[in-house]
């Protein structure tokens, strides 16, 4: 090929001197150009004196004696039969795979010597310490090209099987964040509908479907719980409200998460005894209010503060243990 400023006789000419070919630079960036610039350069000095003929032949014929050397090692003659790799071969079976042990030794030695071209080792004068060395990493490469190219297609089967794996994962989890997200913001629009004074019933208890499932699958999320209960409160339905409280603070108990969620879910479940004690004036909801806004108070102090001035324990505040719970 003819490079600008070079010549194209064949007879030992610098057939790669000068700039490099524009079809080498086109639509590069500089720092790809420099790169294949210098692969070019290394090879041109490379076949100086020459072509890159010589070097060629040295590669392919220490790769062709490599991939040969390693074919001769595997060759058995046992029993009068001929086996390759442990099994039974006949002349014309062994002659292919003798041909195309030797081309994958060739194919591996040029991988080899292309690499270290990229990498600046690639001997850059031929004479014969050069010679040899190019020889010898060849015959080297064609060896082992076998046994290492199984390998390193192995290895890259498995870095893109783990790689597909991780964008799988990756895309499962950005579906699973998208769906959590928009029932998650399905679940506020529902408790702000609901929440209004104005709300219809029916519009409550749609709310309160939609929140029954979601804690079905949540039972330690406060964001569920406390509206639920809430609602089922603003329904009339104070044992309801009760039983959502119930799950929920067990649940985080079990996990040994007693932390402001669990207190609060306690409070929230006081508050809804001590309403049942003022509608039927059953002692055992004003004794289940004390015990249960005792432990919340004792978990976290703020609530007994909380507690003096909220009017849902009205019925409730003039018992002498409220007074001590409090103080």
């Amino acid at each position: 090929m003819l490079a600008e400023g070079g010549s194209d006789d064949g007879d030992g000419g610098h057939a790669m001197k000068g700039p490099s070919p524009k079809w080498l630079v086109r639509g590069r960036t500089r720092a790809e150009s420099i790169a294949m610039n210098d692969v070019v350069s290394q090879a041109g000095q490379v076949g100086s004196g020459g072509s890159l003929l010589m070097p060629l032949v040295l590669v392919l014929a220490g790769g062709l004696m490599g991939g040969l050397v390693s074919f001769l090692i595997e060759l058995r003659y046992e029993d009068e039969r001929i086996r390759l790799f442990g099994r039974n071969i006949d002349g014309k079976r062994l002659a292919l795979l003798a041909f195309v042990e030797t081309a994958v030794g060739m194919v591996g030695a040029l991988a080899i010597q292309f690499v270290a071209v990229l990498i600046r080792l690639f001997p850059s004068n031929l004479d014969t310490e050069g010679s040899m060395l190019l020889l010898s990493i060849s015959c080297i490469a064609g060896f082992g090209a076998r046994r290492l190219l199984p390998r390193i297609t192995s290895s890259l089967e498995k870095r893109i099987e783990q790689a597909e794996r991780d964008a799988e994962a990756a895309t499962k989890e950005a579906s699973e964040a998208r769906e959590k997200a928009e029932e998650t913001a399905e679940v506020t629009r529902a408790i702000a509908s609901a929440f209004r004074p104005d709300a219809p019933a029916s519009e409550r208890e749609f709310s309160i479907v939609q929140l029954t499932k979601r804690f079905e699958t949540e039972p330690l999320n406060r964001s569920i719980a406390i509206p639920l209960a809430r609602l089922h409160r603003m329904s009339g339905d104070l044992h309801k409200a009760i039983e959502v409280l119930d799950v929920f603070v067990n649940a985080k108990m079990l996990r040994g998460q007693k932390d402001k969620d669990w207190a609060d879910g306690d409070y929230n479940r006081a508050c809804y005894y001590s309403l049942l004690y003022k509608e039927t004036g059953e002692e055992k909801y004003k004794s289940e209010a004390l015990d249960i806004l005792f432990s919340s108070g004792t978990s976290h102090p703020e609530n007994k503060t909380d507690a003096i001035s909220d009017r849902d324990f009205d019925a409730i505040k003039n018992d002498s243990k409220f007074a001590e719970i409090t103080k």
